[in-house]
């Protein structure tokens, strides 16, 4: 992984929002994890997806899992809206919706603009699509 994007994972792990122990148990139960640091690795994951629908137009859709996780940091409403504005300027929303191929382009483009900016997705929460059928997350950010 290049030194910068490095950083920018390092910069992420900082934030005070990856120690929210109310947000991290929802997650835990949520995706069934065996422990709170699981719940804190996908948490991650979630910000950086939410830091690259900062960074472009395009539509993203994101894995199964970081979309379950990302579901219970938006029914943390005041903190995800806290959290929003602070790093983003506004809110980011999340529209379920599109069908499957449209899905899997988009979930394709995604992992290509995370590689870009954080390097190889981490497994086992951005898993590799190998067939148009294989299942991604359903939702779409903007």
């Amino acid at each position: 992984m290049p030194a910068q994007n490095s950083t920018i994972t390092s910069d992420l792990q900082k934030l005070e929002i990856l120690n929210n122990q109310s947000l991290n148990n929802k997650i835990k139960n949520a995706l069934n994890l065996i422990n709170e640091e699981d719940s804190k690795k996908v948490m991650l994951e979630v910000l950086k997806f939410l830091f690259l629908i900062a960074k472009t137009d395009d539509i993203l859709t994101p894995s199964i899992e970081v979309d379950k996780a990302w579901h219970e940091f938006i029914l943390h409403t005041r903190i995800y809206d806290k959290f929003c504005q602070k790093n983003f300027g506004r809110f980011i929303h999340h529209t379920p919706g599109g069908d499957q191929k449209e899905n899997i382009q988009r979930f394709k483009h995604t992992l290509a603009l995370y590689t870009l900016n954080y390097g190889q997705p981490v497994q086992p929460w951005w898993p590799k699509i190998k067939l148009d059928t294989d299942l991604c997350g359903s939702c779409l950010a903007n």
